[in-house]
């Protein structure tokens, strides 16, 4: 196919709903309505005048995210997906961003291909970010373990709607840091947080993590947002927040069937811990990964 029939470039806002079913149903009402929405930039390629791929990504700051990549069926095995990835890069480098990095879960047909992809564009290895834990309340309440879990000294638990003025200080004093990861504010996620099974925790009357979940639906409440401060987190801080969260779950929300159990893999004490008492009783083990790029 001739080179003058292929265009690869930065989509203008009211040719972003031609390409809106190139992505996630989640980013496709952001193409189809996306006037205001300044942070995101599609690469978008044309073939013979028809939409044959899109790279999605967002900027903030310095910091981007590569949301997706796709190309048609018809287009691919071609290098249009390098294409496509390295035109965005330039453009988030020109927007001054410093630095990209993408998130996705392992299990899906299209990991390995994208794998391929970001190698030969020299991001960085993916490693493993977050452990996922899908299982019943119902059967989760059965484990031995959830009838008490100790709560380290000088420390009390506490439920998140009870945050303090001087707890809402610091929170928004922890999250407002540049690098610290979004999906750990509670407060930017999309779906309601669920109070009952939600907590915080302190010692010396200072807080220094939470646990909150969110409803994703009727049927499952995600264990989203577990912080607990570096001082702390390896000496299992995070523990009691997670069982505490799981003990009310199964007593007080089991007319809410399932739970997504997130557990960051930097937290490695937890992750241990989860994998001997949790795990066993899953359904679904999966992790998520992350890799990234420097763009200077």
């Amino acid at each position: 196919m001739s080179v003058r029939t292929k265009s690869i470039r930065r989509l203008a806002p009211e040719e972003l709903p031609d390409y809106a079913k190139m992505t996630f149903p989640s980013y496709q009402q952001a193409l189809s309505f996306p006037i205001g929405n300044q942070s995101l930039i599609a690469i978008g390629s044309s073939i013979q005048g028809q939409p044959a791929g899109l790279a999605l990504a967002t900027c903030t700051h310095s910091e981007a995210e590569l949301l997706s990549i796709f190309t048609s069926k018809q287009h691919r095995n071609n290098g249009l997906g390098h294409q496509l990835l390295e035109e965005l890069e330039h453009e988030l480098k020109d927007q001054g961003c410093t630095r990209i990095r993408v998130t996705f879960m392992d299990g899906l047909a299209s990991i390995d291909p994208l794998r391929v992809l970001l190698h030969r564009q020299s991001w960085e290895s993916p490693r493993k970010k977050m452990l996922f834990l899908h299982y019943l309340a119902a059967e989760m309440a059965k484990s031995p373990w959830m009838r008490s879990f100790p709560t380290p000294r000088r420390c009390t638990l506490f439920q998140l709607s009870d945050m303090t003025e001087e707890d809402a200080r610091i929170y928004r004093q922890i999250t407002s840091e540049p690098s610290f990861p979004k999906d750990l504010d509670y407060t930017s996620q999309p779906y309601p947080v669920v109070w009952e099974n939600s907590y915080g925790l302190r010692r010396d009357d200072e807080l220094i993590g939470w646990m909150a979940t969110h409803l994703l639906n009727d049927a499952t409440i995600r264990y989203t947002s577990l912080y607990v401060d570096d001082l702390y987190q390896k000496k299992g801080y995070g523990l009691p927040l997670i069982f505490r969260a799981i003990q009310t779950h199964c007593r007080d929300l089991l007319h809410i069937p399932r739970a997504i159990q997130g557990i960051p893999c930097a937290f490695e004490t937890m992750i241990r811990l989860a994998e001997r008492k949790l795990q066993p009783y899953a359904e679904k083990v999966e992790h998520s990964w992350e890799a990234t790029k420097d763009l200077i």
